[in-house]
């Protein structure tokens, strides 16, 4: 397609023919840059949460399933995020290969309205839309929906024949599609129209078609999925963790493969039995990034630390996913916080006074012991508490959120993980804690310390792990652990690992530079340098959620970003730059440079939307005017659908693009 759009809109909704439609796109429009204010739109219209979009739940006979249940009502809505998300997940990918980065945009409500709704407040030049899909119930064909935007959209409208294969099923039908092909119209393979030939209201192709009674397809519909739905909330309502493969401590055939669940996700024990609006936990997750930065600060080699924690859903200042891990002979499972920068590893005991109801009983383990004070190890762990004659047990002693204490025991037992087990596995046996704070079942450190899970298990894993983090748009979704060498991504992109002997348990890189849009933002070098005499420098961290830069260096981006969107700013929360959806079409790309790796952020990795969907926020921040903070810190939202390398042997760190969920 000759010449240039400043926006165009793909409608998707999972079937190959809208798949097919977003290839087209991909292939023959051309979209002016962001920084010229172009912009490529996914747009999926869900509906609102029902037993089947436009069925009434009282047409369900036998007294089945009703919305008026919490029960069902929650299943359903999380089915229907589910297929949300896979069905942008799949674009996302189609978009990866084309080295397109897009925009998704999500709306709820009838799809021939709300698509020329969001066309009209985007002011598109162009929407694309495939030739048939499965919208709300009332709607079976996209053929209505396309002829209803054909005559109603305020730009021109191009309908793409299907290419087999683009859609979800991998061009296998499913039941709905096999119901749907009886009456399918044959539109012939006419070639996309030319610009000089496109009509303001261009549908192609155009083609009436006299379809198989109504009455039949309403009736073949129903009842496929009244069976369906029935049975799958059956299923969903009885099982969810237990039986959800995505909650399963394997994330594949390789033994060193592990999920990584988020605290708040559905697979988690802290997620709460009426979870907020993600936006909501998100923005409650950004409120405890100071305390973690300042413990990130703390972190000075030789000296104690204070570890934020808290009870309640304060839990996440320590952490935000968790890894299903066994501990013991037999094995207790515990669900541990995964911390990059942090090394002991810590569970709460049977003996210990103000842990949680879940704790790990060393009586029942034949294969359980404790350390004295004249051990090795000992000497190794932060907060030691030992008596002056060096007999007795070894214990040390931490200090949680301002408000909190940690008593806990060296200790060593079993540690498996997946299918690997890892014996004399030395871990801190929490005795008590004092303060309001209340720790989850434990913390499994990653870190490069000496008791760290890296360096316990050198002979195993050879000091090589990654992960790839779930996108925080998904609560019910989990990402992934590799660890060891075996499986890990032959061609990434690498940046020298760093080691500052100022605060040796994190992960440091040389972060150059930060782009927005094209313009490169001006910060003096010295809030960027690596420096081993202070500490001062780029750690990578998934405690943390939003990307956080020493004032000097946030201000200069923020500056640069808010010159490009333009407007009124506001603030939400952690968010100091927060503006209407409706100019996130003047949104540019953010991209850190780090030496011999430039990684330019995608979208959804860049902006965070606000639970009603009308504000979209800079996903990131200053440190806290309260902490004198040296440290630039890339955190775990600015990770996600990312797969991060750690090879320590090498001193190398690796990122590359990957769909975790």
């Amino acid at each position: 397609m000759a010449g240039k759009v400043k926006c165009v809109v793909v409608a998707v909704d999972g079937s190959d023919e809208s798949m097919s439609a977003l290839q087209w796109a991909l292939d023959n429009v051309t979209v002016q840059s962001p920084e010229e204010g172009g912009s490529f739109v996914v747009l999926h219209v869900q509906p609102p949460p029902s037993l089947a979009a436009g069925i009434n739940p009282g047409t369900i006979p036998f007294g089945g399933p009703s919305l008026e249940v919490p029960a069902f009502a929650s299943a359903i809505e999380a089915h229907q995020q589910r297929i949300t998300e896979a069905i942008l997940n799949r674009a996302l990918e189609i978009a990866a290969e084309k080295n397109v980065n897009v925009k998704t945009h999500v709306v709820s409500g009838d799809p021939k309205k709300k698509i020329c709704e969001v066309v009209d407040n985007l002011h598109a030049d162009l929407l694309v839309m495939g030739n048939r899909a499965v919208g709300r119930f009332k709607r079976m064909f996209l053929g209505s929906v396309s002829k209803y935007c054909s005559n109603h959209a305020s730009c021109p409208v191009v309908v793409v024949k299907a290419e087999p294969g683009q859609g979800l099923q991998g061009g296998r039908p499913n039941i709905v599609d096999l119901a749907l092909t009886l009456c399918q119209p044959s539109y012939p393979t006419t070639p996309p129209p030319t610009p000089e030939k496109m009509n303001k209201k261009h549908l192609f192709p155009i083609d009436e078609v006299n379809f198989i009674s109504q009455d039949l397809i309403s009736f073949i519909m129903d009842l496929a999925t009244k069976l369906l739905l029935f049975f799958a909330l059956l299923i969903t309502i009885t099982s969810r963790a237990a039986a959800n493969p995505q909650c399963t401590s394997s994330k594949a055939n390789h033994p060193g493969d592990l999920s990584l669940f988020h605290i708040y996700g559905e697979c988690s024990p802290f997620s709460p039995s009426k979870p907020e609006p993600w936006p909501n936990t998100v923005l409650n997750m950004a409120s405890k990034d100071p305390q973690r930065v300042a413990f990130l600060d703390s972190l000075v080699a030789k000296k104690p630390t204070s570890a934020p924690i808290g009870s309640g859903l304060n839990i996440l200042n320590i952490g935000n996913y968790l890894v299903r891990t066994q501990i013991g002979t037999p094995a207790q499972l515990m669900f541990m916080v995964l911390d990059t920068s942090y090394d002991t590893a810590w569970v709460p005991c049977s003996s210990c006074t103000g842990c949680s109801s879940t704790v790990f009983s060393p009586n029942s383990s034949s294969t359980f012991g404790q350390l004295d004070c004249s051990s090795a190890q000992c000497t190794q762990a932060r907060g030691l508490v030992c008596p002056e004659t060096g007999y007795g047990s070894c214990q040390f002693n931490q200090s949680y959120g301002g408000d909190s204490t940690l008593l806990a025991t060296l200790s060593r037992d079993s540690l498996m993980l997946g299918n690997d087990v890892i014996p004399n596995y030395y871990f801190g046996c929490i005795n008590a804690i004092t303060g309001k704070s209340i720790p989850p079942q434990g913390l499994l450190g990653l870190g490069r310390g000496p008791l760290s899970l890296l360096s316990q298990s050198n002979s195993l894993y050879q000091g090589v792990f990654s992960y790839c983090l779930p996108s925080f748009k998904s609560y019910y979704f989990s990402g992934s652990l590799k660890l060891g060498p075996l499986g890990q991504p032959s061609k990434i992109r690498t940046t020298p690992l760093l080691r500052n002997p100022h605060r040796p348990s994190l992960y440091y890189v040389n972060l150059t530079g930060v782009s927005v849009g094209r313009v490169n933002v001006p910060i003096p070098a010295q809030y960027l340098n690596f420096d081993p005499d202070t500490g001062a420098g780029t750690v990578i961290d998934t405690g943390t959620v939003l990307t956080r830069f020493v004032p000097e260096v946030y201000n200069s981006i923020r500056d640069a970003y808010r010159a490009q969107v333009q407007g009124l700013f506001s603030q939400i929360g952690a968010f100091d730059t927060c503006f209407p959806v409706t100019h996130e079409q003047l949104a540019p790309t953010v991209t850190l440079h780090f030496e011999g790796l430039d990684l330019k952020l995608p979208m959804e990795n860049t902006l965070i939307h606000s639970s009603a969907g009308s504000m979209a926020c800079l996903a990131m921040a200053s440190a806290p005017s309260n902490v004198n903070s040296v440290l630039n810190i890339i955190a775990s939202l600015q990770q996600q659908n990312l797969r991060i390398l750690f090879d320590t042997a090498n001193s190398r760190l690796g990122i590359a693009r990957e769909l975790c969920n």
